[in-house]
């Protein structure tokens, strides 16, 4: 992956599923995210694509079965992304590799949980769910991701 110059901003407006209407996105990428490598940048962009999706998907009172496809899309993605990152941390010898690996998989393993709940009708997709994943992502990219931007 190469490094590259400022990322242009990139706002993804989510559509409903069922209505097509369309709501202002709860994540707006810009350059404050940016870790200067575009293939990672253009994913983190579509992380916060996923997550605006799935709120939105909720916000309208879409169907489980909406939900859950979307949901199952967000963890899937999360996971290529985190193997993707990780794959670059070996390429630049990234001294920190092994304490952000960490921070992945447990944001994977509760994510997972979640996952596995909420299929199970255990949990119900909230604002709160919603608000940890926002938060971890938000502070993940401009905090830990942001520590690699520098090698």
């Amino acid at each position: 992956m190469q490094k590259t110059g400022p990322t242009p901003d990139v706002e993804v407006t989510p559509r409903t599923a069922s209505t097509g209407a369309r709501i202002a996105p709860i994540m707006k990428w810009d350059e404050r995210y940016s870790v200067n490598v575009a293939e990672i940048d253009r994913q983190h962009r579509q992380l916060f694509a996923l997550y605006n999706k799935l709120h939105a998907a909720m916000l309208y009172g879409e169907g489980n079965q909406v939900l859950d496809l979307i949901f199952d899309e967000l963890v899937e993605y999360t996971r290529t992304h985190f193997k993707d990152e990780e794959r670059y941390f070996c390429a630049i010898d990234y001294a920190g590799t092994k304490t952000h690996i960490r921070e992945h998989q447990a944001f994977i393993d509760r994510l997972a949980e979640l996952q596995d709940k909420f299929h199970a009708r255990k949990a119900f997709l909230t604002i709160e769910i919603l608000a940890f994943i926002r938060d971890w992502l938000n502070e993940h990219i401009k905090g830990t991701d942001q520590q690699y931007k520098q090698v």
